[in-house]
């Protein structure tokens, strides 16, 4: 009597099906590489009405400062989170938060003014609220005050 399957063949159909299956899946669940970006997002900075330009610590991560005004954001973008204006600030060495820009903090009064200053983030002319959170993308202005 003729066997219609030796253990022989049958082991090379299941190694040549997982094999298959092995690289099929890996094809499937790839993720394809992340976008190189090269963006500039204008910063303009006002303490008490008066333009400000605050010192930038040089720093050359995803996102990063020349001195220009803009923050740059260069490279592979694999996580947006990466790209706040948080992320900028703290790599330029620029203390930023809701509550304070640089040695300047909520409460405190500008020169001739009666009432106490805060500070404020516009988004081309629009308030913003997210502070440490706003992402960057490229081309918006972006302007912090204390005022």
């Amino acid at each position: 009597m003729k066997k219609l399957f030796s253990l022989e063949k049958l082991f090379w159909a299941v190694a040549v099906f997982s094999s298959v299956a092995f690289f099929a899946w890996i094809l499937a669940t790839k993720k394809p590489p992340a976008p190189v970006v090269h963006w500039h997002a204008p910063i303009s900075y006002e303490i008490c009405g008066e333009p400000f330009s605050p010192p930038e610590r040089e720093n050359h991560g995803l996102v990063h400062g020349h001195g220009d005004g803009r923050a740059h954001i260069e490279g592979r973008l694999s996580e947006p989170s990466n790209t706040t204006l948080g992320k900028f600030m703290d790599a330029i060495g620029v203390p930023f938060s809701k509550t304070q820009f640089s040695k300047y903090k909520n409460g405190e009064k500008c020169p001739g003014k009666n009432r106490a200053a805060k500070v404020r983030v516009f988004v081309d002319g629009a308030e913003n609220f997210q502070f440490r959170d706003l992402p960057l993308r490229d081309a918006e202005n972006i302007k912090i005050t204390f005022e």
